[in-house]
């Protein structure tokens, strides 16, 4: 179970397994804290109402060691699908924890 339900899929697409199969060099494993706080980071920052599942992107660029250099970064933030009292609660379960955030976006500048 986790709060990115979106993402809770026990087995691919087929389809989707191949592409990455091929095109990924790395898989970056998140906690649902730091979704909350890429969540949270959104909202402060951008004013972007992303839901879990559409935040794990920019928790995952927090969490890796290894960022690729020489070349832009795109981070997708998607959805606004999670209802307002959960949105709030995960909201409130992040503490204003920016460093890392600010850390890797300027990386990835």
């Amino acid at each position: 179970m986790t709060i990115a339900d979106g993402l809770g899929h026990t087995r691919p697409p087929e389809l989707t397994f191949e592409i990455s199969r091929r095109l990924l060099s790395d898989i970056v494993v998140v906690s649902e804290q730091a979704i909350a706080d890429a969540m949270a980071y959104l909202w402060r920052h951008y004013g972007l109402k992303a839901e879990p599942s559409g935040a794990v992107a920019l928790a995952g660029l927090t969490q890796s060691t290894r960022l690729p250099r020489g070349g832009p970064i795109g981070v997708v933030a998607s959805g606004g699908n999670v209802d307002w009292p959960t949105y709030q609660h995960l909201l409130a379960s992040s503490v204003d924890r920016t460093d890392p955030y600010a850390k890797a976006v300027s990386a990835a500048r």
